[in-house]
């Protein structure tokens, strides 16, 4: 045990990958799969359709509401120069919200047309910009009040990607004329972000690895200090496992520990068909989106070029019907959003290219995206050395009525500290996201404060998914 220790401060801790774990036994460490909720927005507006998709779900504080951008697509348009022509028409589109479950297209009427003069719509004709537009709120302490919206778009491998910004998320110019990231793919989501844990923009983009029609549909990253000029393109590696097909990635910083990257991904199973022929007729899909299906995964990371791949499975298989079997279809959109003090919701956009298109809202409990789990049978779990501040070690911990969950804090070397032992812990039984650990003797960690130490700690009948210390109100 000769590990350096990491700093961990009073930050959110998630049990979404291995970086603080040094061991563990008799634990299932793995996925959360959200509870599939409501469906929120139907796509059946004229300038919508079956094929509206790459949505960004995000939530502006100083408009006060949750926006909800898509691409439309407007067949009666005829005045685009979209090559192939089966592009004409493409949009931006905006929905507004205060609650992130019910949504309202606002009568904007940027773009009058004339079976529908009061519509949504935000840019019109713009292809390649309107395939996939991509906005974030930009993060950065300093950005100026005129760019704090910014997009990436662009679907052509030859255009590039441009940058766009917006004061308000409704009113948009190109921030550059020229593209500001060059290379080949881009015909996804390209999503981008201020990282405050890299202090720099990062943007994971859609690349082909090998041939195209031949290769694998890739991830790969790049970083700006001012969000024109770029580093060249890296593959994003996947740690063990075979290759897959990943369609969009919408990596993004967990909104309530932006160190943590969350990447919901579409994988792609290209070729899979699971509808019969007389299935995709009834469904109005054609023979592209009869022969493939998705779902989704669960990549993480803490910046750099490498996601942690900790869960091979699905973290949202398709639904029952054959609607959510069709190709295209169970793409996450962009954005993992607190909805209330207990709750996040993300979104899904499913029966891709059919009549019934729509948005399907997911739940997390908060903070719960994954967990190490232990059955009857005790099974525990010990953390490298750790650097943690003056205040109370909580734990977001759910067991059975016969489970608890025990916590020991050790030395570096692995001895246990006096009065903070397994046998002096309080068990800790029920279902709270942030359980206090106390011993028989103490509750505050200041006497460890700047001095490496590990937590052990013994399930049975639990799973436990983050862990944080929190400062101790002073008692007046």
């Amino acid at each position: 045990m000769h590990d350096d220790p990491i700093t961990v401060g009073d930050r959110l801790e998630l049990l979404v990958d291995r970086t603080l774990i040094a061991s563990s036994r008799g634990l299932r460490h793995h996925a959360i799969t959200p509870r599939r909720e409501e469906v929120v927005f139907q796509f059946d507006q004229p300038w919508e359709g079956p094929s509206c998709a790459y949505l960004t779900v995000l939530k502006d504080p100083v408009a006060g509401e949750f926006r909800l951008y898509y691409r439309g697509f407007w067949p009666g348009f005829q005045d685009s120069q979209a090559k192939p022509a089966r592009f004409a028409g493409q949009c931006l589109c905006v929905a507004t919200s205060s609650d992130g479950m019910n949504w309202q297209r606002p009568a904007l009427s940027l773009h009058p047309l004339t079976e529908a003069a009061r519509n949504n719509i935000l840019l019109l004709d713009q292809f390649p910009h309107t395939h996939n537009f991509t906005p974030f709120l930009d993060a950065r302490p300093d950005v100026p009040e005129q760019e704090r919206y910014k997009a990436l778009a662009g679907g052509e491998p030859e255009a590039g990607l441009v940058a766009y910004a917006s004061s308000d998320g409704v009113h948009w110019r190109l921030l550059h004329p020229e593209p500001v990231i060059t290379g080949e793919g881009f015909d996804s989501m390209n999503v981008a972000f201020w990282s405050a844990h890299e202090q720099c923009y990062v943007a994971y983009v859609r690349t082909w690895t090998g041939p195209d029609g031949t290769g694998w549909r890739t991830i790969s990253r790049t970083t700006s200090p001012d969000f024109q000029h770029w580093s060249p393109l890296r593959e994003m590696a996947y740690g063990p496992g075979g290759r897959v097909h990943y369609y969009t990635n919408q990596t993004q910083p967990y909104p309530r520990a932006p160190h943590h990257y969350i990447s919901i991904a579409a994988r792609f199973m290209e070729g899979r068909t699971v509808l019969s022929g007389e299935q995709a007729e009834a469904l109005q899909v054609d023979h592209q989106q009869r022969d493939s299906c998705s779902d989704a995964v669960l990549l993480t990371s803490r910046g750099g070029s490498s996601y942690q791949r900790s869960f091979m499975e699905a973290v949202i298989s398709p639904a029952i019907g054959p609607e959510h079997w069709n190709s295209r279809s169970n793409y996450p959109a962009l954005g993992l959003l607190q909805t209330s003090d207990r709750e996040l919701s993300l979104y899904l956009n499913q029966c891709y290219g059919q009549p019934t298109a729509h948005l399907q809202r997911y739940s997390y409990e908060r903070d719960r995206i994954a967990c190490f789990e232990a059955g009857h049978r005790p099974g525990e779990l010990i953390t490298k050395p750790l650097l943690l501040p003056p205040g109370q070690l909580q734990l977001n911990l759910a067991t059975a009525a016969a489970g608890e969950a025990l916590v020991e804090l050790q030395a570096a070397d692995g001895t246990p500290l006096p009065g903070f032992s397994l046998a002096e812990c309080q068990p800790m039984i029920g279902n709270d996201l942030s359980m206090p650990v106390m011993w028989e003797k103490h509750s505050n960690l200041a006497a460890r404060s700047g001095k490496p130490v590990r937590i052990r700690v013994r399930l049975q009948e639990a799973r436990l998914f983050a862990l944080q210390v929190k400062a101790l109100t002073p008692v007046v």
